[in-house]
C-alpha cells in the first residue's frame, strides 16, 4: 500500500512538474508567420505585416504590430490563451509550437522563428529592350511603402504587355483603371523604360526597371498623390 500511494503522488507530482513546463513554455517573443482569411493562407511579411507578442513570466505581455505597442496581462488555461487590455480580452490557441489569434473569420498565427521582411531584388542598369518584352503578371504591390503579395489584394493584380516598345496595362484593379488598356509608347534608355504624360495639371508617368532576379518593377504616378509600384513575373509562353 505504501508504495501504492508513493507512486500515485509521484504520478501526481510529474502531473504538475509537466503543467508547469507548459505554462512556462509560452514565455518569450512569437511572430506573426501567416495571416489566414477564408481558408487562405498568407505569409505574413507578403502582407508587410510586422507583428510580435512577447509573453513575460510576470504574465504581462507587449504586442507590437506595425510599431504600435500595446501592453497586458495574459493567461493559460492548457492550450488556451487569454490576452487582456484595456478591459478587452483576446483568447488565443497553443498548439504544435503555434499561438493562433481568431478574431471573427481572420487568425494570425505566430512562431518563435522571425519572419523577414518581404525585400525585392535591385535594378538591373545594364538591361536591354528585348528583356522587357512579353507578358507580365502582378506578383507583388507596393503602397506606401508596404510590400504585400498581391494575391492578398485582388485590386492590385494587372497584366502588363509589352510589345515593340509599347506597354499595355489591363486588370480591373487600380493598375488597369488607371490605364484603360490603352497602348502606351515607352522610351528606353539607360537599361530602363518609361512614359510621361502632361495634361494641364495633371500629369502620369510610369517607370519601368528590370530587377535582377528577373522580375519587372512598374512605377505609376499620377500627379504629387498617388504612386503605386507592381513587380511582376513573367509569363511563360
Amino acid at each position: 500500500m505504501k508504495k501504492l500511494v508513493s507512486l500515485m503522488l509521484a504520478l501526481c507530482l510529474a502531473c504538475l512538474m509537466v503543467s508547469a513546463v507548459a505554462e512556462d513554455s509560452l514565455v518569450g517573443t512569437w511572430y506573426a508567420h501567416t495571416v489566414e482569411s477564408n481558408g487562405q493562407k498568407i505569409d505574413a511579411a507578403g502582407l508587410g505585416m510586422n507583428v510580435t507578442l512577447t509573453l513575460n513570466e510576470d504574465k504581462t505581455f507587449t504586442m507590437d504590430a506595425m510599431g504600435t505597442a500595446t501592453n497586458g496581462t495574459w493567461t493559460q488555461d492548457g492550450n488556451s490563451l487569454a490576452l487582456t487590455a484595456q478591459e478587452t480580452t483576446i483568447n488565443a490557441t497553443y498548439a504544435d509550437g503555434t499561438v493562433t489569434i481568431q478574431d471573427g473569420e481572420m487568425a494570425m498565427h505566430l512562431t518563435r522563428e522571425p519572419v523577414e521582411a518581404l525585400k525585392m531584388a535591385d535594378p538591373k542598369t545594364d538591361a536591354t529592350a528585348e528583356e522587357y518584352e512579353g507578358t507580365w503578371t502582378t506578383a507583388y504591390a507596393s503602397v506606401g511603402g508596404m510590400t504585400i503579395n498581391a494575391d492578398a489584394s485582388p485590386d492590385m493584380l494587372a497584366t502588363v504587355v509589352i510589345k515593340d516598345g509599347k506597354m499595355t496595362i489591363t486588370g480591373e484593379g487600380t493598375m488597369g483603371n488607371l490605364a484603360g488598356g490603352v497602348e502606351i509608347p515607352l522610351n528606353f534608355e539607360n537599361g530602363a523604360m518609361s512614359y510621361t504624360m502632361t495634361a494641364g495639371t495633371m500629369s502620369v508617368s510610369y517607370n519601368l526597371a528590370m530587377l535582377q532576379d528577373g522580375m519587372l518593377s512598374l512605377t505609376a504616378t499620377v500627379g504629387d498623390s498617388l504612386s503605386l509600384i507592381i513587380y511582376c513575373t513573367k509569363v511563360v509562353e
